[in-house]
């Protein structure tokens, strides 16, 4: 839906991620979705849900999230540990 890049905060000097979402040729749609999750994690707070800093508009006019930058991403994590149980997965990712 979008891509990602690694950014510093000037203003705390910590690492972020910068999503910025895709440009679709049905615009109205693509707007929503970046709502949707915008909204999404305005709410939802919690130890594995990666908290949103900010929400604003870059020098082209396009919309962006700031979000808390994670080291190892979800695939990173299962390749380091292996396979494991939904009840192990759900612990510690869900």
């Amino acid at each position: 839906m979008g891509t990602i890049q690694k950014a510093v905060d000037l203003r705390s000097s910590h690492f972020v991620a910068v999503k910025r979402m895709k440009q679709h040729a049905d615009q109205e749609r693509s707007n929503a979705s970046f709502q949707r999750e915008v909204t999404a994690l305005e709410r939802l707070k919690h130890p594995n849900i990666v908290e949103l800093i900010t929400v604003d508009r870059d020098s082209t006019g396009r919309w962006f999230l700031a979000m808390e930058w994670i080291d190892e991403n979800l695939e990173d994590w299962i390749l380091r540990r292996g396979a494991v149980s939904w009840n192990a997965f759900l612990k510690n990712i869900g």
